[in-house]
């Protein structure tokens, strides 16, 4: 309902997806709903050929922060360099395995948005941030200017 308003208001809007199964379905959708490429952020557009979320451009020692932060008293270590999948996906693993419960993505990216506003993010996650923030901020900058 939200982009039907803005595209109807005419107001600029820009929609950001992952590069995974849900984001190229939300992507088709909001094709069919109107909204055109350039209102459309894809995270794939940053060259990554595999499933991909928002979460695994964070670094690994920053997401597992916000791990720990959501989570202080189940332990769980942090998933290895080059892991071949999604990082969440890891993480309810090793959860469901070692304390028998679920992994809340949402509880761990309230983390994450707490860590961000302390000032905690480390250079990698940083950068990562500004790149996805800077093509939402560009896409959106193009509408108005009417490009």
């Amino acid at each position: 309902m939200l982009p039907r308003f803005y595209l109807r208001a005419k107001l600029p809007l820009a929609a950001f997806v992952d590069a995974d199964a849900s984001g190229r379905k939300l992507k088709t959708s909001l094709q069919t709903w109107g909204l055109a490429d350039s209102q459309i952020v894809d995270l794939r557009a940053g060259n990554h050929t595999d499933d991909f979320e928002l979460e695994d451009i964070l670094s690994i020692p920053f997401y597992q922060s916000a791990v720990v932060a959501a989570y202080p008293d189940q332990a769980v270590e942090p998933p290895r360099a080059g892991l071949a999948g999604k990082r969440t996906k890891y993480y309810e693993q090793q959860f469901q395995e070692l304390h028998h419960i679920g992994f809340n993505k949402r509880r761990v990216a309230e983390a994450v948005k707490r860590l961000l506003v302390e000032g905690k993010a480390d250079e990698e996650t940083s950068t990562k941030l500004r790149t996805v923030t800077e093509a939402i901020w560009n896409a959106l900058q193009r509408q108005i200017a009417g490009v």
